[in-house]
């Protein structure tokens, strides 16, 4: 097809079905159709981070971002790239412009206290972990995230007690709570 809604169409449907490599090939069909779609280097570049090709999506959602620039999942995704690629100090620029677009975002504050703990600011790290776990309670790794910013500081005891919290809830994370307790009293 000629038509560059039908294109992207069929892209996104076969970004839906996870066959990303025929996605691209159509978003690349797209693209030459119509260079001014910020929607189409977003889809593409979140494609591009399923298929861990992160430079690849950096530069989709580098061009998104002139094209539309009010995107907080934009810089959420490019935030998650930038990490894949160890560039933290990017990843936490784009997790805050995210939430300056989306101040309820906690996947987002999540991802910032990661990089911040990559960079050892643990407690930085930490309270984006808290503050994501205040905004969605049940968001997966955030305790266990938090007790390994208190052993990242030092803090043995009370990781102790975040880790056991984790133990005795039988939550996710079982197994690494108990090797990271275990590092604790060590």
């Amino acid at each position: 097809p000629s038509n560059y809604l039908t294109v992207l169409g069929m892209a996104d449907s076969k970004h839906k079905l996870g066959q990303l490599e025929q996605a691209i090939d159509l978003y690349d069909r797209a693209e030459k159709l119509n260079e001014n779609d910020a929607e189409l280097y977003y889809n593409r570049g979140i494609a591009y981070v399923f298929l861990e090709e992160f430079g690849k999506a950096i530069r989709d959602f580098n061009q998104s971002e002139k094209l539309r620039p009010d995107q907080a999942q934009l810089y959420y995704y490019r935030g998650y790239a930038q990490a894949a690629l160890s560039r933290y100090k990017n990843a936490i620029a784009d997790y805050s412009k995210a939430l300056d677009l989306k101040p309820d975002y906690a996947e987002a504050y999540y991802n910032r206290g990661a990089a911040k703990a990559e960079l050892d600011n643990y407690e930085a790290g930490m309270e984006d972990f808290q503050t994501a776990l205040e905004k969605k309670p049940d968001l997966e790794n955030g305790k266990i995230n938090i007790a390994l910013s208190k052993l990242g500081l030092k803090q043995y005891q009370a990781a102790i007690d975040g880790l056991t919290e984790i133990i005795d809830e039988r939550a996710e994370n079982l197994a690494r709570a108990y090797f990271y307790r275990g590092e604790a009293y060590y």
